[in-house]
């Protein structure tokens, strides 16, 4: 009601809606450990309650220790490995409509302890509410509004920071992905790679063994097909994909795509198209 006694209509904007949930984890480490690298095109947030993990998304390389909170956005590559025995952690995804904040991809969180023992519950909260045995859509409704106000909480009191590892491997690391990401349409050879970062093929895989968790061949391959498909999604015609993308023939990157993407590059338009006409 406004000051001459009306009512106004104040139309209820969320910037945006968790619709699903993917996983809720909580990792406990007794020995030093590494979880293989992955892309999925949702976001990922953890939080390190103990000991300390490094967390690698593309080329960079995070230091967390107990209280930090960083997010992984969609279609990012990440992996993470504890560095020191008894760590612990608690890691969830979720589907959603609209835009996160743009900060939660840009570093990490340093929360409270109230913040770290809010998160806690909340996770506890939607881990009792969705569970294969039972399912409670009231104590999942909770859960969910309570993340979402937490997030919208964090990203206005907080600034995220850039604690990258610096060592000289981590550095050398990041300066390959950099290098692949640079020279994404060319499709280099693991030799010619790592001959333009002046080392050894083997020092490559070592690198990506200690950092991704997987093959830097695959690593290449999967930049190089996320790239084809933004390039797809932009309307660009699959031959044309083929020769910028330096593949051999329009038959194998059909074939390279649809062993990433599970469908080849013509049926997948047709489905983005049919599911862009259905909204």
């Amino acid at each position: 009601m406004n000051s001459d006694g009306k009512f106004e209509n104040y139309p209820v904007e969320y910037p945006f809606h968790i619709t699903r949930f993917r996983f809720l984890y909580e990792h406990v480490w007794i020995d030093p450990f590494l979880f293989l690298g992955e892309r999925h095109n949702f976001w990922e947030f953890t939080c390190v309650l103990e000991g300390e993990v490094e967390a690698v998304q593309d080329g960079k390389i995070f230091l967390l220790k107990p209280g930090s909170f960083i997010g992984c956005a969609p279609m990012v590559f990440h992996s993470c490995r504890s560095t020191e025995k008894n760590s612990r952690l608690i890691n969830f995804s979720f589907e959603h409509n609209g835009a996160l904040p743009e900060k939660f991809s840009q570093g990490i969180f340093y929360l409270t302890p109230a913040e770290v023992e809010e998160l806690v519950d909340i996770f506890n909260q939607l881990r009792t509410a969705y569970t294969e045995e039972n399912t409670d859509p009231v104590l999942g409704a909770e859960g969910t509004y309570a993340l979402g106000a937490f997030l919208l909480r964090i990203n206005k009191n907080h600034n995220s920071h850039q604690r990258i590892q610096n060592s000289r491997s981590g550095v050398m690391y990041r300066h390959l992905v950099e290098s692949m990401r640079a020279a994404v349409y060319e499709n280099l050879t693991l030799g010619q790679i790592a001959q333009r970062n002046s080392i050894s093929v083997t020092t490559v895989k070592e690198l990506f063994a200690k950092y991704a968790g997987v093959n830097p061949k695959r690593y290449y391959s999967d930049m190089r097909g996320n790239e084809a498909l933004r390039l797809l999604e932009e309307g660009v015609e699959i031959e044309e994909i083929t020769e910028r993308m330096n593949y051999s023939s329009p038959n194998y990157f059909s074939y390279s795509f649809k062993k990433q993407f599970g469908l080849p590059p013509g049926r997948y338009r047709r489905r983005d198209w049919e599911s862009r006409k259905g909204e």
